[in-house]
């Protein structure tokens, strides 16, 4: 399913120099741009218009409250069981706040190491996936969450080791 790109944005006029390049060799000027939460991409430009943006558009996820699934692109990728109340937590303020990309810390305050309660809330969103499709990582100063699609099939490696042990 083809939607709108989630775009920082794009240059809508190209410059001169690369439309005169464009022209001499009778192609579309092509124009870098930065897409969230994916790799760079080119979208073709004519007459310094945007004409095609061929990305799939990430969509966003939906947690059920009631049900306790999670679901993204129509497919359920958790049943969070009713005793994991943190993930609930996390994941029903993503849904409240209709899953911006970071959220802070919306965990009751009273933990004695409440980075440490965070990263295992992280390590529970992203390896109890039934198929990995989202990846759930601290801020850089570990008093947020944000999310963003995977791009790819590996599974996190953090799985395996808590598997093993």
């Amino acid at each position: 399913m083809l939607g709108e790109p989630s775009f920082y944005g794009w240059r809508r006029e190209i410059a001169p120099r690369d439309r005169e390049r464009a022209a001499a060799r009778q192609q579309p000027a092509l124009v870098p741009v930065a897409v969230v939460a994916a790799e760079p991409l080119e979208v073709v430009v004519r007459g310094g218009r945007v004409v095609r943006a061929g990305v799939p558009a990430p969509g966003k996820p939906r947690f059920d409250k009631s049900d306790l699934e999670l679901r993204y692109r129509g497919r359920l990728l958790m049943e969070v069981p009713a005793r994991a109340e943190y993930r609930i937590i996390v994941l029903s303020t993503y849904q409240d706040l209709r899953w911006c990309r970071r959220i802070l810390d919306p965990l009751p305050g009273g933990h004695p190491d409440p980075k440490k309660r965070l990263e295992n809330v992280v390590r529970g969103l992203n390896t109890n996936q039934i198929e990995w499709l989202l990846n759930f990582e601290l801020d850089g100063g570990g008093i947020g969450i944000r999310w963003a699609p995977v791009f790819g099939s590996s599974r996190p490696s953090q799985r395996r080791e808590l598997e093993g042990s």
